[in-house]
């Protein structure tokens, strides 16, 4: 099983990485709303086009399970709290809280 932890900073409110998953090229962006005090993911494929935009970052939510796109790779990717049960605070990230993506392969 090959898990992969995408990588944001902690410290920028509005933030993208680029990564390769499942042997692809994607682009995720993290933004943080104040407004709602929570975070929100977006995942772009290599041209920049999105598969999807705003979705809150929720522990343990399979994003994959919740939005059908073809250009997915096959796994799970899913936000964790390696620390509590509580949901991702604006200094959790890439603290106690990850986005993983995990092959769901052996």
């Amino acid at each position: 099983m090959a898990a992969v932890q995408i990588q944001f900073n902690a410290e920028s409110a509005d933030q993208q990485v680029t990564t390769d998953i499942g042997g692809e090229t994607f682009i995720f962006r993290m933004k943080w709303n104040t407004r709602a005090e929570q975070w929100f993911l977006s995942m772009f494929d290599q041209e920049e086009s999105p598969i999807f935009e705003g979705i809150a970052f929720v522990i343990g939510l399979n994003y994959f399970e919740l939005v059908t796109d073809q250009r997915f790779p096959t796994g799970a990717l899913y936000a964790i709290n390696y620390k509590d049960d509580t949901e991702c605070g604006r200094d959790d990230l890439n603290v106690n809280v990850f986005l993983v993506y995990n092959d769901l392969e052996g």
